[in-house]
């Protein structure tokens, strides 16, 4: 079901948009993950996600959408199709390392999340094995959801679009976001 908020004019698509499996990650990260299980599987560490802005920009919906998002993400597990697919295409992969796969969820529980000021902080504490798989659809998400929830833009008829409904737009109608960035605002 998709859901929709509004902000001011704009509509919002406000719908998982995100991670469709545990796939959606990058190969260095699996190949990390790989030689941390053989290397170091008992070492604990800790990340933290660095708001760089000066001014805070996310807002109580941004954090709403991101627990949704996060929500979805640890309910997904590899099923035998994406070990044969890791196999198939990373073949240097164990089957050690496959089996430790089939058993993996990402835990929740290794996250600390909160938006203070409207500055984003991000804590992730846990064994290094099981951690690692946290940053990349964890950095993805929360670049969609930026873009998605917090960036609108004025196209040539000076209409307000958010990211999505631009996306939705037929191509030869879209606002150009890498050339047009002076259309840009941030939602308060």
């Amino acid at each position: 079901m998709i859901k929709s908020s509004k902000i001011g004019d704009v509509a919002l698509i406000t719908s998982p948009i995100m991670q469709r499996s545990l796939l959606d990650n990058d190969a260095y990260q699996f190949s990390m993950q790989n030689a941390v299980l053989r290397h170091y599987p008992d070492v604990p560490v800790e990340y933290e996600f660095i708001d760089r802005k000066p001014r805070g920009k996310f807002n109580p919906l941004f954090f709403t959408r991101l627990l949704e998002e996060i929500d979805n993400l640890v309910e997904f597990k590899f099923n035998l199709d994406d070990l044969a697919a890791l196999k198939k295409y990373c073949p240097y992969f164990g089957d050690d390392y496959l089996k430790f796969l089939l058993d993996f969820r990402l835990d929740r529980n290794d996250l600390i999340i909160d938006v203070v000021n409207g500055h984003l902080r991000i804590n992730i504490k846990g064994l290094w094995q099981n951690v690692i798989m946290w940053e990349v659809p964890l950095m993805a998400i929360i670049s969609e959801l930026y873009f998605a929830l917090l960036i609108v833009r004025t196209d040539f008829f000076g209409e307000t679009l958010s990211c999505e409904q631009n996306r939705n737009k037929p191509p030869s109608t879209r606002l150009n976001v890498l050339t047009d960035l002076s259309y840009c605002k941030y939602l308060e």
